[in-house]
């Protein structure tokens, strides 16, 4: 599990972060485990990192990131068809903590020829209202991300700042959309960190 928040201390911390368009539904993950094929960290081939391959596997990662975590601050079930089709290790919980409020997922899976990911995140439950928090991060990745499909994203305002082969964004949702829920995103990359993390509130109707 990723040490972004303790459990502790997820909530005061949530707005920090992260969104796309979201619709935000009733609770529905379920808990949910599936042990990783030790194949599947094999299944893309390895490449060199500024290689057309390498290019495309980060493409790739960065897509993930936002199709999953955005099913995971959607409270969606098809997150765990979607971990299980893509060769992800994953645990999907809701009997941990402050359950039935708090629910979390982490899942992992080995990118070959960029580096391993890892996702997490949780959904929280208040009074008239919901929070999701979701993060893709891969350590030390071999080559650099081009984040600016998520600064394309249509919706979102924010700011996409590239300095040489690092590069840092920011972004909102423009308006509440209809779901009134609020969206939020950081994205990130250096040599360091690959990190995208998507967060959400959403007014629940009474």
């Amino acid at each position: 599990m990723m040490a972004i928040f303790s459990r502790s201390g997820m909530t005061g911390a949530l707005i920090a972060s992260a969104g796309l368009a979201l619709g935000l539904t009733m609770p529905v993950l379920a808990k949910h485990a599936k042990v990783a094929d030790p194949g599947q960290s094999g299944q893309v081939a390895q490449d060199s990192a500024g290689g057309q391959q390498g290019q495309e596997t980060r493409a790739q990662i960065l897509e993930d990131a936002m199709e999953i975590c955005r099913l995971v601050v959607d409270n969606r079930r098809k997150v765990v068809e979607v971990l299980d089709g893509g060769g992800w290790s994953s645990d999907i919980n809701y009997d941990i903590g402050n359950a039935p409020f708090y629910k979390e997922i982490s899942a992992q899976k080995a990118y070959g020829g960029v580096g391993g990911a890892e996702v997490w995140g949780f959904i929280e439950d208040y009074p008239g209202y919901q929070m999701g928090y979701c993060s893709l991060t891969v350590d030390s990745p071999e080559g650099v991300f081009d984040l600016s499909p998520v600064d394309g994203v249509e919706g979102l305002v924010g700011e996409l700042i590239v300095e040489g082969d690092q590069s840092y964004g920011a972004w909102r949702s423009e308006t509440v959309n209809d779901e009134m829920a609020t969206v939020f995103v950081h994205a990130y990359q250096n040599a360091d960190t690959f990190l995208y993390q998507i967060s959400a509130v959403r007014k629940l109707e009474r």
